[in-house]
């Protein structure tokens, strides 16, 4: 299993793994205020105790869960890059993991999309430092495309970003309301269409 750092604890376990992916179920079903470090032990089979040596409050648990899925997309997005492609391919095989992950982490994306909203303080700034990163990560791509000569002259690598960010969190929607029959066929038809508005030619997708 991967293991994603950041200053949130690591999920460094399988064990601790089950409980984030608990806390993510009772997030979605019950909502945050909903929920309760109790309801993600009972879901575990557990004493809330036990519960304590992998994470200290609800809203602890709550931060976890929205980290994981931005670590991921991070994740994807760094694997894209390393792919050494242009352009083009990089965005198809960022949108192919990260389509993918909010089908098999349904949970995790409803809890971040709908529930993220309730964290607070630190916590909140841990969340929203990722988030940055990810947007840093999304400007850096874009401005090695527009270097290249890939990027369309009417389009500044933030715009771009900011397209590509609109997309993710259109599919997100998507998916954390219910996966449509026909998702699989949805995302390539999307995917190309979000590509050809980037590239300078279209051609060279």
């Amino acid at each position: 299993m991967a293991v994603f750092t950041n200053s949130v604890s690591i999920i460094s376990s399988s064990r601790r793994q089950r409980v984030i992916d608990a806390a993510a179920e009772v997030f979605s079903q019950l909502g945050y205020h909903g929920a309760s470090t109790r309801a993600i032990a009972d879901k575990l089979g557990i004493k809330s105790a036990s519960l304590y040596f992998h994470i200290s409050s609800k809203e602890h648990a709550l931060e976890e869960v929205c980290s994981l899925g931005i670590r991921r997309a991070i994740s994807y997005l760094d694997e894209a890059e390393e792919k050494g492609a242009g352009l083009a391919e990089k965005i198809r095989h960022f949108f192919f993991l990260q389509s993918q992950d909010f089908v098999a982490h349904a949970d995790y994306l409803n809890a971040t999309i709908h529930e993220g909203r309730y964290l607070t303080g630190e916590a909140k700034l841990r969340v929203a430092a990722l988030s940055a990163e990810l947007r840093a990560k999304l400007d850096s791509m874009f401005e090695q495309a527009r270097a290249r000569g890939e990027l369309h002259g009417a389009i500044t690598p933030q715009q771009a970003r900011f397209v590509m960010s609109g997309a993710i969190r259109s599919i997100s929607e998507i998916a954390a309301s219910g996966r449509p029959a026909n998702f699989d066929q949805i995302m390539p038809g999307w995917t190309e269409s979000v590509i050809r508005g980037f590239l300078a030619d279209p051609s060279d997708g």
